[in-house]
């Protein structure tokens, strides 16, 4: 074979790698957009859309932005939930194993809308079906470890008694939650769990934020309801 030749096959064998890559990737991003829109929306019960997923195959590095949770009917705030941005880092080895290791996983700017509308929180209705349905609907077979999760730049904001206007309404800041080993390892926990996770310990942080902000009797019913939500422990079939 000539120097020409063999410059000629390694081009080709770099096309070849470079378009595999990409379609490697390609399918990456699609396959990880659709999964988390799939079970978000399963695991709350609500519309749900996301703008962008990335996922690195050479670093594991994951992001995704512009995840939308739609209100429930009824409600003011056109979305529920709105988080702009997610970054992580996967460990690649595990991708082919039952459980996928993230070694970090940061939820940033999250904005969480807490309302009552005749009598009824759109909190009660997303917390009554996550815990009927939505924490089961995830694959068995695929579970996931987070070493180290965190929400950061959060604010949620309360509406919980609409006839008082403005004087009943309040945001309230969340710095920084920091969770740890979320997931036992070689168990790990379905994806809607993980929500279930990440919703619990928003609300659980409200509350205690809130509890000198406002008045006990306008928490009251959030309180009991986030103390009745199913830690992951508990989270597995009835």
């Amino acid at each position: 074979m000539s120097g020409r030749s063999k410059v000629i096959v390694a081009l080709a064998g770099v096309v070849l790698l470079v378009a595999g890559y990409a379609a490697g990737t390609w399918w990456a991003n699609q396959r990880t957009a659709a999964t988390v829109v799939e079970h978000t929306a399963l695991a709350l019960g609500l519309s749900t859309s996301l703008d962008y997923a990335s996922v690195q195959l050479l670093t594991g590095r994951v992001r995704l932005t512009g995840l939308s949770v739609d209100n429930p009917a009824a409600f003011d705030a056109p979305s529920m939930l709105l988080l702009p941005r997610v970054d992580g880092r996967v460990r690649m080895t595990s991708l082919a194993r039952p459980v996928v290791e993230f070694s970090h996983l940061t939820l940033s700017d999250l904005e969480l809308h807490l309302e009552r509308r005749q009598g009824v929180g759109n909190y009660t209705l997303v917390l009554d079906h996550f815990v009927r349905e939505g924490r089961h609907v995830g694959d068995p077979d695929r579970r996931v470890v987070i070493d180290t999760l965190v929400v950061r730049n959060a604010v949620v904001h309360l509406d919980l008694v609409p006839r008082l206007g403005e004087a009943a309404r309040l945001s309230v800041p969340i710095h920084e939650l920091r969770l740890a080993d979320v997931g036992e390892p070689g168990a790990g926990l379905m994806l809607p769990e993980v929500i279930g996770v990440v919703l619990r310990s928003v609300l659980v942080a409200v509350v205690d934020r809130a509890a000198g902000e406002i008045p006990d009797v306008l928490l009251r019913g959030l309180r009991d309801e986030v103390e009745a939500l199913p830690a992951p422990a508990e989270s597995g079939p009835d």
